[in-house]
């Protein structure tokens, strides 16, 4: 045991800078923010390693699918991509590129950085934040010859002042769909991420392009906020979600449903996205009526002792943690990081998971 008490004393310098976000961050994800029309919006962003250590590959801002660089620094969590680089094509032909946005408070506007590294922050759980203040969008080259902005309808902007992040997809939303007849359209499926908190949390890709946040009630029944979800034209100007169907809904009352955390389930009640005519003050329907659409997310599980990330596996992300924890830097449920079941975390727990790692 001795030999292992001092590995983990030298381990206490050395490993403890590295828990400050996941060891790989590949995969997809949905970034979420507000365009510049104040609608709720995100897009797919997938992540893929590159060659060289630490090197990424990263598409999908502003549903433009090129391929740009990034470089992910997994002791500090940090994702840095160079700015200027090329996302993809507008519908006439122009380059955009994907840039810094400084959101600029005194003067109440988004400041376009063109030299600015676009720098993001992931955490343990494996989303990720833009920094306070900052977001992301697009320029490019007009026929003068000089940067312009490409902002089509606000909808190439994600807005620095009210926080953008980086979201790992954990499930789906599926839905039975009706058209604005009433009959009856093959379902949609799209990928989501739900990020929960103590009031409720937050379902990201709802038909694939927008976000609500939702509260749950003492028994299990969800209430959403009503925000507007994207820009139509000048007249009939933000859609937002309304319960009900095209043929009747409820102007003024958002998604509702139950959640079942256990399972793992969101069953949302009939939901209409509509358009408000600004002249009149009415609302039409816009794309027909979703009839229960359903939810999934990563149920619960027991809590594995040991598993200090709570990430369902037991190796050095979980032993990084844990000398945190130690240290007093960070945080964790005490039924995984007591490895010893002594009822105190300390530097014999450290021990302890050391052997449970190496298997003795």
């Amino acid at each position: 045991m001795k030999k292992f008490t001092l590995i983990a004393a030298l381990l206490l310098g050395s490993l403890a800078a590295f828990a400050s976000g996941p060891a790989d961050i590949t995969g997809k994800y949905l970034d979420a923010g507000k365009d510049g029309k104040d609608c709720n919006t995100c897009h797919y962003i997938t992540i893929t390693k590159g060659t060289e250590q630490g090197a990424v590959k990263i598409s999908g801002f502003f549903n433009c699918t090129s391929e740009i660089d990034g470089t992910y620094d997994a002791s500090t969590g940090v994702l840095t991509i160079a700015p200027m680089q090329i996302i993809g094509k507008a519908k006439d032909d122009a380059e955009l590129m994907l840039l810094n946005v400084l959101y600029i408070a005194d003067q109440n506007l988004n400041s376009y950085q063109t030299k600015t590294d676009i720098t993001i922050q992931f955490n343990e759980d494996g989303n990720a934040l833009f920094p306070e203040n900052c977001g992301i969008g697009c320029v490019y080259y007009n026929s003068d010859g000089n940067l312009a902005i490409y902002d089509v309808d606000g909808k190439q902007l994600l807005k620095g002042n009210l926080g953008v992040g980086l979201y790992k997809v954990n499930g789906t939303i599926t839905s039975d769909v009706l058209d604005v007849q009433g009959n009856p359209l093959d379902p949609t499926k799209f990928e989501t991420a739900v990020v929960r908190d103590d009031n409720g949390g937050v379902i990201y890709g709802i038909d694939g392009y927008t976000w609500q946040r939702y509260y749950v009630g003492a028994d299990n029944t969800i209430t959403a906020d009503q925000e507007d979800v994207f820009f139509f034209n000048d007249t009939y100007t933000k859609g937002h979600i309304c319960n009900g169907i095209a043929s009747g809904f409820d102007l003024y009352k958002g998604l509702t449903g139950t959640i079942d955390p256990d399972a793992g389930i969101i069953t949302l009640d009939n939901w209409v996205v509509v358009l408000i005519n600004q002249e009149l003050g009415e609302g039409a329907s816009y794309k027909g009526s979703k009839t229960k659409s359903v939810v999934t997310f990563p149920a619960p599980y027991s809590v594995q002792v040991g598993d200090v990330n709570e990430d369902t596996f037991i190796d050095i992300a979980d032993l990084n943690k844990l000398i945190n924890v130690v240290l007093g830097i960070d945080t964790a449920n005490p039924k995984a990081a007591d490895v010893n079941q002594d009822t105190f975390v300390d530097i014999a727990d450290i021990n302890a998971l050391i052997n449970l790692i190496l298997g003795i």
